[in-house]
């Protein structure tokens, strides 16, 4: 999945001449959706109830989003003082 979507986001990349940082935000979702649902299905599969499993992965899925808002408002923070 996540070959298919980076070759059609560099195809319309090339195509329209769009800058590349436009898009790495969708290709970040789709890779870490990718990895969830890995971490899904082994919390189900190790747990055997699939609500607790559910649940697992929502508080997962949210602390992964709060780690890196965090690391990207540090960077966003530091840039403009390295420049």
């Amino acid at each position: 999945m996540s070959w298919g979507l980076g070759r059609n986001v560099l195809w319309r990349l090339w195509r329209d001449r769009i800058h590349f940082h436009a898009h790495s935000h969708l290709m970040g979702l789709a890779r870490g959706m990718a990895a969830s649902a890995a971490v899904l299905v082994l919390a189900v599969g190790q747990n055997g109830e699939p609500v607790m499993g559910l649940a697992y992965n929502i508080v997962f899925d949210v602390g992964s989003t709060a780690g890196v808002a965090m690391v990207s408002l540090a960077i966003g923070a530091a840039t403009p003082l390295a420049g």
